[in-house]
This record gives C-alpha cells, sequence and structure tokens, in this order.
C-alpha cells in the first residue's frame, strides 16, 4: 500500500511496474494475476491490462492509473 492505495508492482521483463491494485472490472486483485507478453491478467474474469499503459482491450475508456516508477540499489519508489 502507497498513499492510501493498494498497488501492483511487477517485473517486466527486467523493467518494473506499477499500477493500481484492483480491476476496475469487478475489483478483482490484479497482483495476484499473470503476466504475458507484457500484459497483467486479472485472476478473477481474465480482463488484460498493458503494464505500460493501462490500457484493455476490453472496453474503450477503461484503464489502470500508471504510476512513474524509481529504482535505487533494492527500493523502489513511485510518483502518486
Amino acid at each position: 500500500m502507497a498513499g492510501g492505495r493498494f498497488i501492483c508492482i511487477a517485473n517486466v521483463n527486467g523493467e518494473i511496474c506499477a499500477t493500481d491494485n484492483v480491476c476496475p472490472h469487478w475489483g478483482g486483485p490484479l497482483g495476484q494475476g499473470r503476466i504475458e507478453d507484457g500484459k497483467l491478467i486479472c485472476p478473477w474474469h481474465g480482463w488484460q491490462f498493458d503494464l505500460r499503459t493501462g490500457e484493455t482491450p476490453r472496453k474503450a475508456g477503461i484503464r489502470l492509473a500508471i504510476y512513474k516508477v524509481t529504482v535505487i540499489e533494492e527500493d523502489i519508489f513511485l510518483a502518486l
């Protein structure tokens, strides 16, 4: 949790990405999902989100918030 928000942090081929942890579809816990081809897949209903843009092909206009990530040594910092 950061800034009162639940955050999902993912490693996509060495790039650390951060987004909201709650799926906008039905509130599924995205951090419990899986990553395939740079897409985060919700464990509840399979909605896919691009971890770099937050976009989903499922519904136009729906997107996850994406947070800027800075990694210093072993610490991860987010711009909320």
